[in-house]
């Protein structure tokens, strides 16, 4: 997959494209009006406009009416930002700052950067070239520390990017054995994985199972996936049961 890095600091990186957000109704100094008002822009939400600042081009967002801001806005505006800053490989923007006061700043970070790296998605696995469309990198300015929340944040990313590349993969090449080969990966994250294979299956007798896949030239198999936190001793298990669907 192809997605966008985040980083942070209390300052912008050098050679960073600024992106900073502008509520509706705001002033604006006169030079950045001009622009703005040439442009058609006034600040609706995920809105963007692209002006000619002091050091160069600047990203304008637009995050609607300071009374309705929230975290919603905050992801409905990073995500329109990262499309269209298609040739600007490194952009720092001001949104978690811009929204201080209004939004806590781990909900704000946090919404910027997941935004940030699910908007930047790309499926491209069976491509022969990479996309370069959208940045490479997005640095956010914050003045206070947030590196849990958004690791935090990019970690729930994570997987649901994973799970978009189990769907997006053709049935005919993510067959049975291959996604438990794909589930067997995930004990690097902490998960305890048990794979049954065909044999298993039949010791076990999943006839249900076996039966579906007595049409298939691939094998069968079951996957277990165990998280099993910290203190997690004494209290009520939950479990999901789910089918992958492969190309029998």
């Amino acid at each position: 997959m192809s997605t966008v890095e985040i980083t942070w600091s209390d300052a912008a990186p050098d050679g960073a494209v600024t992106a900073r957000g502008r509520f509706a109704g705001d002033p604006t100094d006169a030079s950045v009006a001009a622009q703005l008002r040439l442009a058609g822009f006034d600040a609706a939400p995920a809105q963007i406009a692209v002006v000619a600042g002091d050091d160069g081009p600047e990203f304008w967002v637009g995050l609607g009416r300071r009374e309705r801001i929230d975290a919603g806005v905050l992801r409905t505006a990073t995500a329109a930002l990262v499309r269209a800053a298609t040739r600007a490989p490194l952009v720092s923007t001001t949104l978690v700052r811009d929204v201080a006061g209004l939004v806590p700043i781990d909900v704000a970070a946090s919404a910027v950067a997941s935004a940030a790296s699910s908007a930047r998605y790309r499926f491209e696995t069976h491509r022969s070239s990479r996309s370069t469309d959208g940045p490479e990198r997005l640095h956010l300015v914050v003045d206070e520390p947030v590196g849990s929340e958004i690791e935090r944040s990019l970690t729930v990313v994570r997987g649901v990017l994973l799970a978009r590349d189990l769907v997006n993969e053709p049935g005919g090449t993510l067959v049975a054995p291959e996604l438990a080969r794909r589930c067997l990966a995930l004990d690097e994250h902490g998960l305890r994985v048990v794979v049954h294979d065909h044999d298993a299956v039949v010791a076990l007798g999943m006839g249900g199972l076996l039966g579906v896949n007595r049409g298939s030239e691939q094998p069968a198999a079951f996957v277990e996936i165990h998280h099993e936190p910290a203190g997690a001793e004494g209290r009520p298990r939950l479990a999901l049961v789910g089918k992958g669907i492969t190309f029998d």
